[in-house]
């Protein structure tokens, strides 16, 4: 019987066999007792070959189930790993594929646990990356794992780079540090096998943890060796897809930031597949549209590039032409800008080997295109810079001899370009005498290496020298071979100039010397013959009465051929000089025999050999002909331009030298014609010469300096400067020199001072000139001392301020007392006006007691206060005996009302002197006085508060003395006239302050109020128009001190104090309630006619005035109302109106009286608000006499006043005059 055995062969194939036991046949014998034993023996052995048969039988079954199972688990794992792949190809995340693999080992090997951990390269340590099955407290637990030879089974497998096995944890050393971690969550066994890359890196670890101790079988490292494979691969996919992410973004980064265009196309279909950023900036045009549109790209091609452009490419793209693709092209921009580009690309084939993808790079190389064109440009403008400078350039190897040579180069030699330079051509244009000069710079610098600086001549073919600067610098290659690079420069002009320079400087020295004109002539001749040889030159002069030509010249002419012409007329036709004299032109005659200018003169010329004549006129500054410089050729023919050249330059030094003759002739002259002149002048007259030396010292100079002649005569004109005008005044003088200024005013920014002979400063003014003589600068100086004048300026100011600050006291006085209805007021803002213009420190004021004849203080003024004494304080107040027969001060005080200053108050003896009379006598204040201990008390109380002296000011009432104002001081002082003026006018106009608080209490409000009223047009008419007139004249006075009218100054202050003291004489007569003094003396028609004289001499305003009808007395009143108006009106078109015409017209009829004022200024709004007192005060006047006023004016249009009194009950209404403008 056969039993089928299915069995693993040695190959792991399963094979299929029998077994059978043998027989014995029917037809054989029975056996005997002994063959039934030996059968027995037989049967018993059979059936344990059978046993043992079955056993085998048995273990093969096993086995082949155990391969069966392993082929189902090798299916198992072939489909996992089928899964895996495809998640690699799909770009899956690497920790759901780490994670499938992990999952993969434990579905495909029950029991175990698989993890896999990653190389973190940075930290040097594992992590797990994937444990689906293990515990999360223990990869936690286990952290960042250290690679190293005892850190567990993965730290030691990647560290010894080779699978660690550790069958049980409990026990193996690899373990120590993580046992615990391990053996508390159940782990028993560890196998770690290391997970490298492709190129043998390490990427991580694979583990199987099992929790029972064990070892692997073959199907574990079956497993192992796979799943490392794929976790390798999945592992390098993932960094390698990372890795070029990142490179993709790192291009594109790049691309973005390069400024050049990167761009990809597709070739079939076309399509643009990228394209960076700077195409926006380059082309001017989005990408998105290049994208939807490629054509944009050919578009933009300029179009006279266009077909190129696009025909190479075509070509290129076609594989027709190279690999490469490297064009220059240019493109128009959207607004109209054309930029070059540079595009090189490479072509990319497929399979097939035919082009798929163009690439490539676009640069905008506009900026080096254009720095290509400034290179040709500059190169041009170099090439004709040498040109022009006459310096060519070249360049020469010693080792290989090769020399170039640049166009001038060529041109300077005198070569043809298209021969080959050598050192044997350059030899041979050397000139002999310089030649050996030359071999030896040469020798020096080739065998040194030294640079090259020398010159030497040049010889020309046509025999012509040039003189030539070399200069190269040489450099040293590595080789040790020597090259030079310079420039050769023809300098022939400059040294002709250097020779023509050393001949004007001497020619020129002659004349500085003052030799004679014909000396200077003569050698100026001769230098122009040395410098143009084969010449003959000729100076002839214009004789004084212009009329012909004088010798003046000729070193090598022929004295007969030169007697023969001297005093040849000037004509149009009258040989070169003669003719070039009359046309004020150059003239070239070629040819004297057949010139027809020559017609008078030929025989004489040929004559003496002279076939040629080129004259030139000789001009002076003015541009008149004073002479004519000819060059004469013994052969026909034209003069070169060298020649042309020299004569510009020999007839600009013939003028120099003639015009300096006759500058020094005509000085001469000058000279003796002001020498009276000069004597007689009173300003300071200094001339100086170009070094500052002093030449001309006239009498008035020595007047104001106080040096005699001699003593300054060829000192430098400091002497005559305070020091430290020196550099100042060096710098206004060189300045002067280089200007083209003939003569200029001196000290415009700065004022100017000169010093005398004493050391004592001056001011001055001064003005200076200067005159050429032939390039010698003479300096003329007239200075005048203005010491005086500026005395008189400083007094016409200090008195203009003066009365400035008048009129403002006054005027402030009268608007007070227009405005103030408390007589108190007024009063303390006089005494506060008196102070403040005074600087005083207090003021009281005192009054004569009529009963007792001792004057009492009633007001006292401190720091702007008023303190008023009531009269029952007055009546308290003790009394000063003031009045007495034998003092010398107070008797003159009160009999003649003269001021008075008590000072030395801090002492003992306290003095008293009369201001009025400069340096008077001081007496003693109480000398002669009766002794009052009051006195006494009053001055140490004003001691104690600080007060040294006190000026003492009378004060009036009906032109009597009645008492004093004491204005304190806590300083000693003097005072101007000016000053007593002013305060003696606001005296008054305290005591009218006084006087309205003494009618305030005695009458009613309206009284005050008319009296004040009548005090204030009072003040007006008098001070404030007087003032008015005082200005216009000191400012006319200020305007003539300007302009140096000294008698017109004079005239304008005499009228101004007249005016002055008119207006104070009128300012006292009101005071005291008097008739206008001009009304005393004279009608009022001719008080008028006085007043308008007056009041506008001097002055730019023209006055009419006249009368019509008969005149006839008017009360008193009326008279002085009409002359104040009058007064009035003219003030403002003097002061406000700046009128140029002034007309006045008093008319008489029977009826009335009538008054037309007009002027053509500039007008005002009668309805307007106005400050002033002016028009008030006229029409309270008119109002009070029962007339009528009518003002018409308007800006611009002048201003007319007609006033109308009626003398009669009949009325007449105003009306205008018909030239009056309103």
């Amino acid at each position: 019987m056969a039993f089928p055995g299915a069995l693993w062969d040695s190959t792991g194939c399963r094979s299929v066999h029998n077994a059978g036991l043998g027989v014995e046949s029917e037809s054989e014998q029975m056996p005997t007792v002994n063959n039934i034993a030996q059968t027995v023996e037989d049967s018993v052995a059979a059936a344990e070959r059978l046993r043992l048969e079955l056993e085998r039988y048995r273990s093969e079954l096993g086995e082949c189930r155990k391969r069966m199972g392993e082929l189902e688990q090798g299916e198992a794992l072939l489909a996992g790993e089928k899964r895996i792949l495809e998640m690699i190809a799909k770009s899956s995340l690497l920790e759901p594929i780490l994670d499938a693999l992990c999952r993969l080992v434990e579905e495909v090997s029950n029991g175990s646990l698989a993890t896999i951990l990653l190389l973190d390269s940075e930290s040097n340590r594992l992590w797990h990356a994937a444990a689906p099955s293990l515990p999360s407290t223990y990869t936690e637990g286990m952290g960042g794992i250290v690679i190293g030879p005892s850190v567990g089974s993965c730290g030691t497998a990647a560290y010894r780079r080779e699978p660690v096995i550790v069958c049980d944890i409990a026990a193996d050393p690899l373990w120590a540090d993580y046992r615990n971690v391990a053996l508390a969550h159940g782990l028993r066994a560890s196998w770690s096998t290391p997970i490298f890359s492709s190129s043998g890196n390490l990427l991580g670890t694979f583990a199987i943890l099992s929790r029972e101790p064990c070892s692997p079988t073959p199907q574990h490292h079956h497993i192992t060796q796979q799943i490392t494979h794929l976790a390798s691969i999945a592992i390098e996919r993932k960094r390698t897809e990372a890795a070029l992410q990142e490179s993709e973004e790192r291009f594109r980064r790049m691309a973005d930031a390069i400024p050049e265009v990167i761009w990809f196309t597709a070739l079939e279909p076309e399509k643009v597949l990228y394209v960076s950023p700077s195409f926006e900036r380059i082309w001017g045009l989005p990408v998105n549209k290049l994208y939807k549109n490629p054509r944009l790209w050919i578009e933009a091609i300029h179009p006279d590039d266009r077909q190129r452009v696009t025909s190479t490419f075509s070509h290129w793209v076609a594989g027709e032409q190279v690999n490469y693709h490297n064009v220059e092209y240019r493109i128009v921009q959207p607004d109209g800008a054309i930029r070059w580009i540079h595009e090189r690309g490479v072509l990319s084939l497929n399979p097939e080997g035919k082009p798929c993808l163009a690439s490539g790079i676009s640069t905008d190389i506009t900026e080096r295109k254009r720095a290509e064109e400034e290179l040709r440009r500059s190169e041009a403008y170099l090439a004709e810079a040498q040109k022009l400078s006459r310096t060519g350039s070249f360049g020469w190897n010693v080792s290989t001899g090769g020399i170039t040579w640049s166009n001038e180069t060529y041109c300077i030699l005198g070569y043809d370009r298209a021969m080959k330079p050598n050192l044997e051509l350059l030899l041979e244009r050397v000139h002999p005498e310089d030649r050996a000069l030359v071999q030896q710079m040469i020798d020096r610098a080739t065998g040194g290496g030294t640079d090259l600086d020398f010159e030497h001549r040049v010889l020309m073919p046509d025999g012509m020298v040039k003189y030539v600067h070399v200069v190269a610098r040489a450099t040293k290659a590595e080789s040790g071979a020597i090259e030079f690079v310079g420039a050769l420069m023809d300098v022939t002009e400059r040294k002709r100039a250097e020779v023509l320079v050393a001949g004007e400087k001497k020619l020129l020295e002659m004349i500085a010397r003052g030799s004679s004109l014909a000396s200077v002539l003569d050698a100026l001749c001769r230098f122009g013959e040395e410098m143009s040889g084969n010449v003959l030159v000729s100076i002839l002069l214009v004789s004084p009465d212009g009329k012909s030509l004088r010798h003046g010249a000729a070193p090598s002419l022929p004295k007969s051929y030169t007697e023969a012409i001297d005093g040849a007329l000037i004509g149009p036709c009258a040989g070169s000089c003669g003719t070039a004299a009359y046309r004020g032109e150059r003239i070239i005659v070629s040819d004297i025999a057949t010139d027809p200018l020559w017609d008078q003169y030929r025989h004489l010329a040929i004559d003496h050999g002279l076939r040629a004549c080129w004259s030139t006129p000789i001009f002076s500054t003015t541009r008149d002909v004073i002479g004519t410089f000819a060059l004469y050729s013994r052969e026909p023919g034209s003069p070169s331009s060298e020649q042309l050249n020299l004569i510009e330059q020999m007839t600009h030094l013939a003028a120099v030298a003639i015009e300096r003759k006759c500058a020094e002739e005509a000085l001469r002259r000058s000279e003796s014609r002001f020498e009276g002149i000069l004597a007689i002048a009173e300003d300071a007259i200094i001339s100086i010469d170009s070094n500052q030396r002093i030449l001309l010292f006239n009498q008035g100079a020595e007047k104001v300096f106080g040096y005699g002649k001699s003593e300054v005569i060829g000192k430098p004109l400091d002497v005559l400067l305070p020091q430290r005008f020196f550099h100042a005044h060096w710098g206004h003088i060189e300045a002067f020199t280089k200007s083209a200024d003939v003569s200029r005013a001196m000290g415009q920014r700065r004022e100017l001072f000169g010093i005398r002979k004493d050391g004592h400063e001056f001011p001055a003014e001064a003005s200076i000139s200067k005159l050429d003589l032939g390039g010698e600068l003479i300096f003329t100086v007239i200075l005048r001392d203005v010491t005086e004048r500026k005395r008189a300026a400083e007094a016409l100011r200090a008195s203009e301020h003066l009365a400035r600050g008048q009129v403002e006291a006054l005027t402030s006085t009268l608007a007070a007392l227009s405005q103030e209805s408390e007589p108190e007021k007024l009063l303390e803002h006089v005494l506060e006006m008196m102070g403040r213009q005074l600087g005083a420190h207090s003021l009281a004021v005192w009054e004569m007691n009529g009963n007792t004849g001792r004057v009492q203080i009633v007001v006292n003024c401190e720091d702007g206060r008023l303190n008023l004494a009531t009269r029952e304080e007055v009546q308290a107040t003790p009394q000063l005996s003031l009045t007495t027969q034998y003092h010398p001060i107070w008797t003159e005080f009160f009999r003649t009302g003269a001021h008075c200053v008590i000072g030395n108050m801090e002492s003992d003896t306290v003095r008293v002197r009369i201001a009025e009379i400069p340096d008077s006598l001081w007496y003693d204040w109480s000398s002669d006085v009766v002794v009052n201990p009051t006195s006494q008390a009053v001055v140490k109380r004003l001691h104690s508060s600080g007060i040294v002296a006190t000026l003492a000011v009378p004060t009036f009432v009906a032109g009597k003395v009645t008492g004093l104002i004491s204005i304190r001081f806590k300083q000693q002082r003097s005072f101007r006239p000016e000053e007593i003026e002013l305060t003696r006018a606001l005296t008054h106009q305290a005591m009218v302050a006084i006087r309205l608080i003494r009618l305030s209490q005695q009458s009613r409000q309206t009284a005050v109020i008319a009296e004040r009223n009548r005090m204030a047009r009072d003040i007006h008419d008098t001070l404030a128009q007087g003032f008015t007139g005082v200005i216009v004249q000191l400012e006319a006075a200020g305007d003539a001190t300007s302009k140096g009218l000294a008698k017109e100054t004079e005239e304008h202050l005499r009228r101004a104090g007249d005016l002055a003291r008119e207006s104070l004489k009128e300012a006292r007569r009101s005071v005291r309630a008097l008739r206008p003094q001009a009304l005393d003396e004279k009608n009022l028609c001719q008080a008028l006619e006085d007043l308008l004289r007056k009041m506008t001499a001097g002055t730019t305003l023209l006055a009419e005035f006249n009368v019509q009808g008969q005149p006839r007395s008017l009360p008193p009143e009326w008279e002085e109302n009409i002359l104040r108006i009058c007064q009035e009106v003219l003030t403002n078109a003097l002061r406000h109106a700046h009128a140029s015409q002034f007309k006045a017209q008093l008319l008489f009829v029977p009826s009335a009286v009538r008054l037309d004022l007009c002027d053509n200024g500039c007008g005002f709004d009668p309805a307007g608000k106005h400050d002033g007192f002016g028009l008030t005060g006229m029409r309270e006047r008119v109002e009070g006499m029962g007339g009528k006023i009518t003002i018409h004016s308007a800006t611009g249009k002048g201003t007319a006043i007609l006033i109308v009194l009626p003398l009669a009950t009949d009325s007449i209404e105003p009306r205008m005059n018909a030239d009056t403008h309103g």
